[in-house]
């Protein structure tokens, strides 16, 4: 049996919301004190200093992606990103203060989910940020269910075992 992956959800999501996953995504240019961290973030956040550096010399080479739910700009990815831009405002430099993103409207339960999976892949997870990764991806998947009408095939426990 194939694995399941989070390509599928948004997949299952795009087909029952009838829109295209990979083209939803929209850029915008805010101040970084106007988009909110997500409250789902427990990843480690280090090196803050040492980035903001880099983006004095070579500038920000990937937006932050950003969730919309309901009016509120919320941080799916790049909240290191976010945190150096605040940085650089604060040691006052001034072109920081509009910052390019990219977000598209999503349900809190699609927001914890594109959080959750979007951290899975790009770094080496501790194992009690692997643990709560689990415990959050099964109920965010529950929620998406619950909220969202998501289809989820098969067993929950073998589709996050197959996430992580």
């Amino acid at each position: 049996m194939a694995k399941f992956g989070i390509n599928d959800i948004m997949d299952i999501k795009s087909k029952t919301s009838g829109t295209d996953g990979a083209n939803e995504y929209q850029e915008i240019w805010l101040n970084p004190y106007e988009v909110k961290p997500s409250d789902s973030n427990f990843y480690a956040q280090e090196n803050i200093e040492e980035l903001a550096d880099s983006f004095l010399a070579v500038g920000q080479q990937q937006p932050t992606v950003l969730g919309k739910v309901d009016g509120q700009f919320w941080i799916v990815s790049g909240h290191r990103r976010n945190r150096a831009n605040i940085l650089n405002i604060e040691r006052g430099h001034k072109e920081y203060q509009q910052v390019r993103y990219l977000y598209k409207d999503m349900t809190q339960p699609m927001l914890e989910l594109s959080l959750l999976m979007g951290n899975a892949y790009n770094r080496e997870l501790t194992a009690w940020e692997k643990t709560q990764q689990a415990k959050r991806l099964k109920e965010a998947l529950m929620r998406a269910k619950k909220e969202d009408g998501l289809e989820i095939p098969g067993k929950l426990r073998d589709i996050v075992a197959g996430l992580m």
